[in-house]
């Protein structure tokens, strides 16, 4: 087995989706998949899922958070491949300033 295509940076916004992609040269592998060194386990309800179509190995990651960013590893037997996930942050936007109220205690 050889690593055909291997995962590729990526930049994305807080809130995003995004699919990190990598290509084996054999289908039905058993992939693990890591963030930060740290093994990632799948729920039904996770916003993370790995997929597999054909030799194509894929990670979805939705609704991205800020503390998804980092190192993420794909690993295969002897093969590994990796990549790094930066995500920029959503700026704050006030609609409405803050102001002063005078408000009597005790008073509806």
């Amino acid at each position: 087995m050889e690593l055909v295509e291997p995962l590729v940076d990526q930049n994305v916004q807080e809130n995003d989706n995004t699919t990190l992609v990598c290509q084996l040269s054999k289908p039905d592998m058993d992939v693990v998949w890591y963030h930060n060194d740290r093994r990632i386990f799948f729920t039904p309800q996770s916003r993370i899922r790995a997929k597999q179509i054909d030799c194509y190995y894929k990670l979805l990651l939705d609704d991205i958070e800020y503390d998804d960013q980092g190192l993420y590893e794909m690993r295969c037997e002897n093969l590994k491949t990796s990549c790094h996930l930066t995500v920029k942050k959503l700026e704050t936007t006030f609609l409405d300033h803050l102001r002063n109220l005078n408000v009597q205690e005790g008073v509806r």
